[in-house]
Order: C-alpha cells, then structure tokens, then sequence
C-alpha cells in the first residue's frame, strides 16, 4: 500500500524507496554478522571442555595418575551466553529486515506501473487532442501530424527510460536475492554449528555423569567371575581380592563399595575380600579402575577376566602394567598357581577419567 502523497510526486517517492531497500539490505548484512559473532562467542566453552577431554584422555594413558578436575570458567559461560544472545537477536534481525526489504521492492515496482500508465495516459490524450483539432480545423493536418510525432517521441523517451529503470531495478532485485540466499545458507550454517556445539557439550557432560553398578550389573559381574573363585588343585583356595578408592571422594569410594559388593561372598562370586590398601609398597594413583597383581599367570589372567567385565558394563578399567613380586621374594616357585598369595589382585579404584 503505497502513501497518498507519493501519487503526487512519484519520482521522490521512488527515489526514497531505493533508500529504504538499501538501508534494510545494510540492516540486514548486519544482523547476519552478529549471528556469526554469536556462533564465535559459543567457541570457548566447547573448546574448554573438549581440550579438557583430550587433557584427561592423555593423562590416563600416558601417566597412569589423577589430575584435579577442572571446569569451563565461569568467564566462558557467560560468553556462550552472549553468543547465544546474539545468534537469536540476529536472527529475529534478519528476518524484519527482509520484510522490511520486500516491502520496498513491491512499492518500487508499483510505482514504476503507475508511471508507465501515466505515460500512456498522456499519450493517449495527446493523439485524442490532436484528432479534434483535425476535425475542427481541416487546414491544420501538419500540425496534428507534428503534435502526433512529439506525443510519440515523448512515450518513448519515457518508454526507454522506465525499460532502463525497470532493469535496474530487476538487476538490483536480483543482486538482492542472490545476497539473500548467501545469507540465509550462512544464517543455517551457524544454527547447525550452534546445535552441533550443543550436542557435544551435552555429550560431554553425559560422561561426565558418576559411575554406578545397578544390582543387575552387579549380579552379572558375579556371575562372570564366579569361574575364578576356586584356586585348580587347592583343597580350600579361595581367589582374594582387595578393594580400596585410591582417593577420599565420595564417587570413587562408592563405586569400590560396589565391585567389592559385586565380588564378596554370595550373592557375590564368592571371593574372599580385604577393602584395606594392598598394594605391596608401591603406592600408586590411577583414572579410572586399576588393577594390581603379580606376574603369576592366574594372577594375570584373573586382572583381566575383571577389566573385561568392568568394561562391559561401561565402567574403564585396565590391568596395571606394573607387577607386584610377592612370588618370588617370597620363593613361591614350585606350585604358584595353587597358592592363593600368588594370584592376588588389588583393584585400585581412581577419580573418573
């Protein structure tokens, strides 16, 4: 709908409508970088916590010892804040400015209609003027004729100007769509990066989440291991075991609870279980679960029977590289795999990786 005032004067009209187009096509330029801004101040936070990931993973792997756990900065949350802030404002930007734009696009070409039509309309009234003069003055037929090729020369002066400025107009129309579907492929880019950010940092903290054995876990981690229980050619051996947190916390200490509950006498596999530190002098500090044994060969297999079946109930576990020496210091040489020292296993319980 255009204003009444511009039926009066068309061309300052359309001349302040070309302006609205361009002022809303800046606009709109501009709330697509503070979308990309937004999607920048996103990055600290991810960065931080998967670069904590990888620090973690490393350590566990390389160095076999627990590091302080550290969390994003309360700097970095507020910035991902902000960039989420400003990915919905520039959002909501973009789409009232395109609004904003199509409608200066439809005014432009309504008022190029109305030119055209007045252009003919003067034409039309020229040749109906000059057709009277005829019938009225016979004598005057060069002069109707005159009038008639200046009517004519006017309409198309003015036709080759409104073809000349309905192609600007299509060619700046067209530019304009061409910038809007890079902005809009741009916009959909940094909602994808956006949401994919936040399934990572979800992802992250889901991991993050305390290790447990439900009762069921637990029974399953009996049954596994309850083939371990008897020691081959021993009237009474028992397989023992020792359980202990290698640190104070709460999660840690609760999920020792747990595997030694899992391992202890029925319902457990029935082992025979030490909940003290057994860890023949080498005191040692481990991510995830570690377990301790000598180099006697049940001893070996029976630690890794128990990763095994800790892995597969989502708890990490792994058999220390190290060996204890019991075996040998002590000179249990001639039948150690019947021997219940020599297959002892220590399972070590670390801060979450």
């Amino acid at each position: 709908m255009l204003p009444s005032g511009c039926l009066n004067n068309i061309d300052v009209c359309l001349k302040g409508f070309h302006s609205v187009a361009e002022l809303w096509f800046g606009r709109l330029s501009l709330a697509t970088k503070v979308v990309a801004v937004g999607v920048f101040f996103e990055a600290p936070e991810l960065i931080f916590e998967i670069w904590a990931i990888a620090r973690r993973k490393y350590e566990r792997w390389k160095l076999h010892i627990t590091f302080p756990e550290r969390h994003a900065p309360d700097w970095v949350k507020v910035v991902a804040f902000v960039g989420w802030f400003l990915i919905v404002g520039g959002v909501v930007g973009e789409w009232y400015a395109e609004d904003k734009v199509n409608e200066a696009d439809v005014a432009i070409q309504e008022l190029n209609g109305i030119q055209l039509a007045d252009a003919e309309y003067k034409a039309n009234s020229a040749i109906t003027d000059a057709v009277a003069i005829t019938e009225k003055f016979g004598g005057l037929h060069a002069f109707v004729e005159a009038k008639e090729r200046e009517a004519d020369n006017q309409f198309a002066a003015f036709k080759r100007y409104t073809d000349a400025e309905n192609k600007r107009t299509e060619a700046v129309i067209a530019e304009l769509n061409s910038d809007r579907q890079k902005l809009d492929k741009a916009r959909t880019d940094a909602v994808t990066a956006a949401n994919e950010a936040k399934e990572v940092l979800a992802a992250v903290t889901a991991a993050r989440q305390p290790r447990h054995l439900t009762p069921d876990q637990q029974r399953t981690i009996a049954q596994k291991m309850a083939a371990w229980t008897k020691i081959p050619n021993s009237s009474d051996g028992v397989q023992d075991v020792a359980v202990y947190p290698s640190t104070g916390t709460f999660e840690s200490t609760h999920l020792a609870d747990e595997i030694a509950a899992a391992l202890a006498r029925p319902p457990g596999a029935g082992w025979g279980i030490n909940r003290n530190a057994v860890n023949f002098g080498s005191p040692m500090m481990v991510l995830g679960v570690g377990i301790f044994t000598s180099s006697n060969s049940r001893g070996q297999a029976v630690a890794a029977a128990l990763a095994k079946a800790l892995n597969e109930e989502g708890i990490l576990a792994f058999v220390i590289p190290q060996k204890w020496k019991g075996c040998e210091d002590n000179k249990i040489t001639e039948h150690p795999d019947t021997e219940p020292y020599c297959s002892l296993v220590s399972v070590i319980v670390g801060d979450h990786p």
